[in-house]
């Protein structure tokens, strides 16, 4: 979901503008947070297999992890491509809340009999 006004091409307006995402998984572990460490160290895939230091995706790598930010790799037939990244960060992450959905049966046992 997007919040604040749309962007106007060619306008700088320092007006605070983004997205919101909400996902619910079984497992924040092995879903969640499994995907935003692949976004600060590509190694998920064996073609980065010795790789030293892999590289972060280029849009939501967190920049301020590393003292020397180190290149997006990208693994081609002829070798490894790489792809200087910026110093600062393209996209902000503002937060994360974690939040308990319980399902109907869990509320059911928490309030007890006749709940």
């Amino acid at each position: 979901m997007t919040y604040g006004p749309p962007w106007q091409k060619g306008v700088n307006d320092d007006v605070d503008r983004g997205l919101f995402g909400m996902f619910v998984c079984a497992s924040l572990e092995r879903q969640f947070q499994m995907i935003m460490r692949w976004l600060n160290v590509n190694d998920f895939s064996p073609k980065f297999g010795g790789v030293i230091p892999t590289s972060q995706d280029p849009l939501f790598g967190a920049r301020g992890l590393a003292a020397k930010r180190p290149p997006f790799r990208i693994p081609v037939a002829g070798g490894i491509v790489e792809i200087p990244l910026p110093d600062k960060a393209f996209v902000r992450s503002r937060g994360t809340a974690y939040l308990l959905l319980p399902s109907p049966g869990t509320i059911r046992r928490i309030c007890g009999p006749g709940g």
